[in-house]
């Protein structure tokens, strides 16, 4: 059974342009979900943090990443 890629672009809706994110995707995600995005462990995901391979934002005393640098990531273009 092939899953959905969670990467895959969504249809625009009409009065949307192309430049504005979807209201359903964040621009930020916590580590779990960027783990899960990425097909990695989060144990994999915070040693890619510590070594500098992948960048985080912190807010709000929450640590998260940016999905369109996770997107890039997963394209090889990162």
């Amino acid at each position: 059974m092939k899953h959905p890629d969670p990467f895959a672009p969504k249809p625009l809706e009409a009065a949307q342009s192309p430049c504005t994110p979807h209201p359903a995707e964040p621009l930020l995600v916590g580590a779990v979900t960027a783990a899960r995005l990425l097909g990695v462990s989060r144990t994999t995901l915070d040693k890619l943090v510590r070594e500098g391979q992948l960048p985080r934002v912190k807010l709000a005393g929450r640590v998260l990443f940016s999905t369109e640098l996770l997107r890039k990531i997963a394209r090889g273009e990162a």
